[in-house]
This record gives structure tokens, C-alpha cells and sequence, in this order.
């Protein structure tokens, strides 16, 4: 190797003699960068590139690490430490959820030199799982979440996730509906003498969740209050109490309706005398069990449900059809009944447990009647006083 050429400050240029072609040689803020090419030419464009790069401060960035590590250390660093570190555990898992599937996807890519034409052909593939389109733009929030937090530790110049677009043709969002309040009267009244009716009759009256009802204990009822404090997450498909809510604002105290009440304790006694008839009976503590006293499922909830929906004939209608309702319709219909009995949105948050009524606007309200009347009970001829 002969040297062939130095211009200072802008290193050397040597003839490879071993490997052919030429050889650059320059050190920037006391590290070294080696460039090699076929010709002088293409070397002395690798020149300018490496000056152009640390003109702009991207000499400085880790090119070997990896969009797994950034969002990894983003999902196990960052996003535990939101609200004060007091996220509920479902909202973590969520975005663990989000990591693995981001990890699989772009994992093994270099941060630095990601695309957004990658970052969309990962979501095209997604996207063919399927996933819904709510479920992709969860995910595609993970990333650009996370690759800002990159940015913002200047480990990257900029975030190639951010002008990413979903696919066009996504699974839609399932339309969840609300029953009318004539279904929802009839529905009431055929609730008493059903093992599972006081838990719809609570979701249905206090709009708890599915996973919120089934995990009411006996000691979280005080005559006509109910505490909400836990809820049931599904461990490897088996589901089991946890002492936490899908968000750290949704525990709360709800006031109960007498008819609710009297339904409770009807229930206690039937559930007394089952126990007693039963060899074995896992949880005593439990409101809403299974036969043997164990912990509901999703699935075991939407099947009951939806048996007693059918043999009243009761429906709602979706884009599809008409269809049997599941147990989320019924919180659904809480919202949507309050609403339009005039109860403030705010109030019906908190029922929820929601610190904002951005949900209740935008997803659980649901318009109840055929025509808005509100123009006809206008007196528009009275004159207004200033």
C-alpha cells in the first residue's frame, strides 16, 4: 500500500496495492474513519459524505444499534415512568404487546438507516394478520413514540416512523352499538331470574366493564355502594383477579339502584345454596362465579349473554345486521341511556371511570332516537333579552 496523496485536514488517500483501489484514511473529533472505493473519485465522494454527515451531527449517532434495542429500552424505561409511574398493568401490556410485534417486524433493522417505505411495508404485513386498523395505529404509535425518544437523546437525527401511513384496506374497528330503551327495560325484568343477572344488571345500571364486574368481591358492597377496585385479566388464556383496573383513574365508588340492590342480595342466597350443594368452591369472596366458584371469563360472559338476548329476541343493528349483543353493548347502553335521560357527560365519565369525557363523546355515546328534536322545543319567535 503506497501512500498517494494527503490534503490537510482532509486526511489521506492511499493506493491499495493489496485489495485494488484506493483507501481513505481521516480522523474527525479524534476517531478514525477508513473509506475505501474502486477509484479515487468514489473515495473522495465518501470524503464529502463523511464532512457533510458531521457537519450536520450525524457523525455522533450509534449506527449499529437497532430498532428493537430503541424500542425496547422505550416500552421497559420510558413509558413506565408516565403518569408518575402509576400506569395500570393492562396499559403496560399493551405496549409490550406492541413491542414484540414491532420487534418481529423491524427488530433487526438499524435505526439510523431506516425507511418509512420499511416502516409501511411492516404494517402492509401487519395488516394481512389481520390486524385492525385501530390495532396498527397502536402500534405505529409505539414506534414513533419511541423513535422520538431517540431523537430526543440525540441517538438519532430524525424519525423515519412519523410520516408513515396506515394501509388503506385495514380491518375496520368493530362498531360497538347501544340497546334501546325499550330492549333495555325488557332485558331488566328478564334479568332476575337469570344465575349471571345481577352482573349484566350491573353493567347494564353502572356501566361497569366486563372484567370489572366479574371481579367484585362481597366486601366491596356496602348496602348500596360498590367499590371498584379490581378487575380480571386473562393469564395465558386463564383468567384470574387482579387487585388493578385497565387505567390507574378508573377505580372509583358507585351508588347503586335499589332495584339493583334487592337483585344483589337475591343473588347472595341463591349463591349460598349453591356453594353448599357444590363438593368444591374456589372463590368465596367472589360476587359473579363459575359454577365451582371460579373466575368468569370474557367468553363464558358473552355466551350467557347472548343466550338470554336470544331467547327475548333482543337485538342491536350494525353495519352487518342486526346481531345478538355481547356484554360490552351493555356498558354501551348505560352511556347512551344516561345520555339521553339529559345526565352531563362528565358525570357519566366518572360512572365510567373515565377522568375525561373525550371517551364518552367520541365512542360510548350513542344516539337512542330516530329524530333530534331539539330545533321543534325551540320557542324561535320569543325575543331575547340582552
Amino acid at each position: 500500500m503506497t501512500r498517494k496523496r494527503s490534503d490537510k485536514g482532509n486526511g489521506a488517500i492511499f493506493r491499495d496495492s493489496e485489495r485494488g483501489g484506493y483507501r481513505l484514511q481521516i480522523t474527525i473529533d479524534g476517531k478514525r474513519y477508513v473509506r475505501r472505493g474502486k477509484t479515487r473519485a468514489e473515495v473522495i465522494d465518501k470524503r464529502s459524505a463523511l464532512l457533510r454527515d458531521h457537519a450536520r451531527g450525524e457523525l455522533a449517532i450509534d449506527r449499529s444499534v437497532t430498532v428493537g434495542a430503541i424500542v425496547g429500552r422505550y416500552v421497559d424505561r420510558v413509558v413506565p415512568n408516565r403518569k408518575g409511574g402509576a400506569l395500570a398493568p393492562s396499559t403496560l401490556d399493551r405496549y409490550r404487546w406492541a413491542a414484540e410485534l414491532l420487534d418481529r417486524e423491524l427488530g433487526s433493522k438499524k435505526a439510523a438507516a431506516l425507511t418509512t417505505r420499511e416502516v409501511e411495508a411492516a404494517l402492509d404485513r401487519l395488516a394481512a394478520t389481520p390486524f385492525s386498523r385501530d390495532s396498527l395505529s397502536k402500534i405505529l404509535r409505539v414506534l414513533v413514540a419511541a423513535l422520538d425518544d431517540a431523537v430526543r437523546r440525540s441517538e438519532l437525527i430524525r424519525n423515519p416512523a412519523a410520516p408513515a401511513q396506515l394501509p388503506t384496506s385495514t380491518k375496520q374497528p368493530r362498531q360497538r352499538h347501544s340497546l334501546s330503551p325499550t330492549d333495555a327495560s325488557r332485558l331488566l325484568d328478564a334479568l332476575d331470574d337469570e344465575r349471571l343477572g345481577a352482573l349484566f344488571a350491573m353493567m347494564l345500571l353502572l356501566g361497569l366493564r366486563p372484567s370489572e364486574a366479574a371481579a367484585v368481591y362481597w366486601q366491596a358492597i356496602d348496602g348500596h355502594v360498590v367499590n371498584v377496585t379490581r378487575s380480571v385479566r386473562h393469564n395465558r388464556g386463564r383468567p384470574e383477579v387482579v387487585e388493578s383496573l385497565k387505567t390507574a383513574g378508573a377505580a372509583r365508588t358507585l351508588e347503586m339502584p335499589d332495584d339493583l340492590v334487592a337483585m344483589l342480595d337475591r343473588h347472595r342466597a341463591r349463591q349460598a345454596a349453591e356453594r353448599l350443594a357444590a363438593p368444591t368452591w374456589i372463590h368465596p369472596e367472589l360476587v359473579f362465579t363459575t359454577s365451582r366458584g371460579g373466575v368468569l371469563s370474557n367468553t363464558q360472559l358473552n355466551r350467557e349473554l347472548r343466550e338470554v338476548c336470544r331467547r327475548l329476541d333482543i337485538t342491536v343493528e350494525t353495519p352487518a345486521g342486526r346481531e345478538v349483543p355481547d356484554c360490552y353493548v351493555l356498558r354501551h347502553s348505560c352511556a347512551s341511556l344516561l345520555a339521553d335521560r339529559g345526565v352531563p357527560n362528565e358525570t357519566i365519565a366518572d360512572l365510567l371511570g373515565h377522568t375525561t369525557t373525550r371517551m364518552v363523546d367520541q365512542t360510548y355515546r350513542h344516539r337512542l332516537r330516530p329524530t333530534v328534536a331539539a330545533a321543534r322545543d325551540q320557542d324561535w319567535r320569543q325575543a331575547k333579552s340582552v
